[in-house]
């Protein structure tokens, strides 16, 4: 589904849920005299044109299918890959074209405690990689 829509219609980002959390969300900028503001609330637009069970949004989780090109044009600081999801988006607002599908959904790995030695060590390895740690959010700031 999310390649058909990439395909035929003008979005640059499509994304589908996580175990039916779509996490979608618009992007409004208010203009006033005094300066802007962007807000950011949960939902859609409205439903994609011929794709009546996907919507336009602003931004979605990070399952997604993209235009590579059209993705390296907003660009993105590999420094804060954990921590600027919104934040990209927020780049991309008035260039970048998002819509959600959120009855495409893929499943999460299950939390469990690990009892074997070894695969512990690799999940504290792999633990320190997805983590944000504090310098990781303080660099965003």
């Amino acid at each position: 589904v999310l390649v058909d829509v990439l395909e035929k219609t003008e979005l640059d980002v499509v994304g589908g849920s996580v175990l039916g959390n779509a996490f979608q969300f618009k992007l409004l900028l208010e203009k006033s005299q005094n300066g802007d503001c962007l807000h950011r609330r949960p939902g859609s637009f409205r439903p994609l044109d011929g794709f009546p069970r996907c919507v336009v949004t602003s931004g979605v989780v990070n399952f997604f299918l993209a235009h590579t090109e059209r993705l390296q044009r907003v660009g993105f600081d590999p420094r804060l890959q954990r921590v600027a999801h919104s934040e990209f988006f927020i780049d991309g607002l008035g260039s970048l074209l998002v819509g959600s599908c959120p009855e495409v959904i893929i499943g999460h790995q299950a939390r469990s405690p690990v009892t074997d030695p070894e695969l512990a060590a690799l999940e504290k390895t792999y633990s320190a990689f997805r983590t944000n740690t504090k310098e990781q959010v303080q660099f965003k700031l």
